[in-house]
């Protein structure tokens, strides 16, 4: 399966893409901060937010998770 998230680089989303991919499945983010090397086998796509979403994030997904939002430590 093709996984899509948000908030993939906070304390939950990075926990479900090291579970995403240990289960063999294909993992990618909309991000604002694009990191070269961040992870390995997974696709990153910036997103600023004063838009839609690039459309090409999409591309054959199977599954969309959205994390983004407020700290769980608040």
């Amino acid at each position: 399966m093709r996984f899509l998230l948000t908030g993939a680089t906070g304390f939950i989303g990075k926990r479900l893409i090291d579970a995403i991919l240990d289960g063999g499945h294909y993992a990618s983010y909309l991000t604002r901060r694009v990191k070269e090397n961040e992870r390995r086998n997974v696709g990153q796509y910036y997103w600023d937010m004063r838009s839609p979403a690039p459309a090409e994030a999409f591309h054959e997904v199977d599954v969309a998770i959205h994390l983004a939002g407020e700290r769980i430590s608040q």
